[in-house]
């Protein structure tokens, strides 16, 4: 079903529109296998996933994550026997990184509210193999195993310097030499996303030196308890939604897409929710480890609850109808931002059509 493109600005950039083929070019794997591995903050751990090349991937075993390893035990003790909440990705641990003049662009992405550092994989190892390098750290603050009652010792309330330490480290990771990423990684310039509280942890980074594009998903930069929207950086930026979404209001999403500067853009599906683009609905079944300890009679908090299974309520599919989507929409905007597409490809109302039966509303200003 076709979708009637409303763009509002200076600029709808028709002839590249026109020009952009209707086939959604990066919905589908690039043309690397993804490999993953875990680096060290002091106090916090991250996940890297790169490019590697695919014979790389010959043989090995894809990772996964359990979310019992970040359930306090005593919870975990209350637990049906034989739960299982582990994820399988399509990523391949620690296998050799490829080689390209000049590194991979790097990506930083936060997760949300009761998040983790893997629980974007769909997103992180779908643009490692577009030759990306994605860093998503813990963000313990706000984290799984904090909302579960057990928060870090010594939190850090700033994200945004969290995002940096993460930068740095793989700054250093790339100049050390035998390391798994020395010279991989694209210097000077950034890209960052992030999705919930991770997409306002994405704006804020935005304004960091060489950003050259923030992508917040299931984000709005509206504050609630003033009533205004914040200060938008400025860079590109694309907003990305679910319509059906509840916990933050499409309109506010459409708001900030409306008060930020071009160019912008903005990506809307419709029935899908805040915990199917967030990731967590395949596993488990729906709501992930909150929706399993809920099936149990555990006693959740009803926000918490909401927070986990908001657009899981029909689809615990694997994958979401709604990844495909955003994996094609960020991936473009990326390859724009960086230079690797002179112009945007597929980015256009026209090829979120080519998505049915899944609708995708498309808008920008430029």
């Amino acid at each position: 079903m076709a979708v009637v493109m409303v763009s509002v600005g200076s600029s709808v950039g028709v002839a590249s529109a026109a020009a952009a083929p209707a086939k959604p070019a990066y919905a589908e794997a690039g043309r690397y296998a993804a490999g993953v591995t875990t680096l060290d903050l002091p106090d916090r751990k991250v996940e890297v996933w790169y490019p590697a090349k695919k014979k790389a991937a010959t043989g090995a075993v894809p990772a996964s994550f359990d979310l019992l390893e970040k359930t306090p035990a005593a919870i975990t003790a209350l637990l049906p026997p034989g739960t299982d909440v582990t994820y399988t990705t399509d990523a391949y641990r620690d296998i050799p990184a490829a080689k390209k003049r000049g590194g991979f662009p790097l990506v930083l992405m936060a997760h949300g509210t009761a998040g983790y550092r893997e629980q974007l994989a769909y997103l992180g190892e779908h643009l490692a193999s577009w030759g990306f390098v994605v860093a998503s750290p813990d963000i313990l603050e706000r984290g799984l195993t904090a909302l579960l009652g057990s928060p870090p010792a010594t939190p850090r309330p700033d994200d945004v310097a969290i995002l940096r330490d993460t930068e740095a480290l793989v700054r250093t990771a790339n100049a050390t030499k035998g390391g798994p990423l020395a010279g991989r990684v694209k210097e000077d310039v950034v890209a960052v996303t992030g999705q919930s509280a991770g997409g306002g942890t994405a704006i804020r980074f935005g304004s960091e030196p060489g950003v050259v594009a923030s992508i917040p998903i299931s984000a709005s930069g509206f504050n609630a308890q003033t009533g205004d929207y914040g200060t938008y950086p400025n860079v590109p930026m694309m907003f990305i939604t679910g319509t059906a979404d509840q916990i933050v209001p499409v309109a506010n999403v459409q708001g900030g897409f409306e008060k930020a500067p071009p160019p912008v853009r903005y990506v809307g599906i419709d029935g899908a929710g805040h915990a199917s683009v967030a990731g967590v609905c395949p596993i488990g079944g729906q709501g992930g480890l909150v929706g399993v300890a809920d099936k149990a009679g555990l006693p959740v908090p009803e926000n918490l609850k909401r927070l986990a299974a908001d657009g899981c309520a029909t689809s615990s599919a694997d994958p979401d109808p709604s990844w495909p989507v955003i994996r094609h929409a960020v991936t473009a905007e990326l390859r724009e931002r960086f230079g690797i597409d002179k112009k945007p490809v597929g980015l256009d109302q026209k090829t979120m059509d080519e998505f049915a039966p899944v609708v995708v509303h498309y808008r920008e200003r430029l």
